[in-house]
């Protein structure tokens, strides 16, 4: 059995080789993966169809984790990122932000204050950076 595990997770299991052909009548073949569905509580597959000896890892059609059914639209795809940048924002409180504020101010790393607080290192500079100094070091030669 030949899997491939997704950068998103999903675990493709391929199938079978079949005849496939294009609208200009020419005839070739197309490998078939599956994987399950994403969505809690479905036991359908999410299937991939690549040209024979594609390599998994450079298609794009291994983005896939829902099943036809389950397949979202673009505009559930935006109201979920609106939700999540929204959850993400009221995460921090004034009382978080003065933690990070004065960790940052002391010298702390973004880096060790990303492993306290769930907030990516990225996130930690941006909402620090008009509080905080850059601090620019010089390398001895």
């Amino acid at each position: 059995m030949i899997t491939y595990i997704a950068p998103s997770g999903s675990t493709f299991t391929f199938q079978k080789t079949e005849p496939y052909t294009r609208r200009d009548k020419s005839v070739t073949s197309l490998d078939t993966w599956q994987a399950p569905c994403a969505h809690p509580g479905c036991f359908d597959f999410a299937v991939v169809r690549v040209p024979v000896g594609a390599d998994p890892a450079s298609c794009k059609a291994f983005g896939k984790v829902h099943c036809q059914s389950h397949v979202l639209t673009k505009t559930q795809v935006k109201e979920r990122w609106l939700a999540a940048c929204t959850e993400a924002n009221t995460k921090i409180t004034p009382e978080i932000l003065q933690q990070l504020i004065a960790h940052r101010r002391a010298g702390v790393p973004c880096s060790t204050l990303a492993l306290t607080y769930d907030f990516s290192e990225s996130r930690i500079r941006a909402i620090t950076s008009k509080h905080v100094k850059n601090r620019t070091y010089t390398r001895k030669v």
